[in-house]
């Protein structure tokens, strides 16, 4: 998450991040997304489009909370893909198509 959000390795991140970088057009599914690895316990796999440094790139986010002793949330453990190259070649195949 470091090099795709272009933070300093060390610093704090927590789901809240999402809602900082999304594309306005995705804020739906980031306010999904923290909330979700907020309250829930159960796996999260969802596609999110960023902005960073005046780049888009489309992340596939891929997420379980760890519960402590009192089932609150002790850590996420996961992983954001960057597909951005994908999604753009899955366009340009589908223009071909077309």
């Amino acid at each position: 998450m470091y090099h795709l959000f272009g933070l300093p390795k060390g610093s704090p991140i927590g789901p809240g991040i999402y809602l900082d970088y999304v594309i306005e057009e995705d804020r739906p599914v980031a306010e999904k997304i923290v909330r979700h690895l907020q309250e829930s316990p159960h796996p999260l796999e969802e596609t999110l489009r960023i902005a960073v440094d005046g780049k888009k790139l489309t992340l596939k986010i891929k997420a379980i909370v760890m519960p402590g002793e009192q089932g609150q949330p002790l850590k996420v453990l996961g992983v954001d893909l960057d597909i951005s190259e994908l999604k753009r070649l899955e366009g340009e195949n589908l223009h071909m198509r077309l």
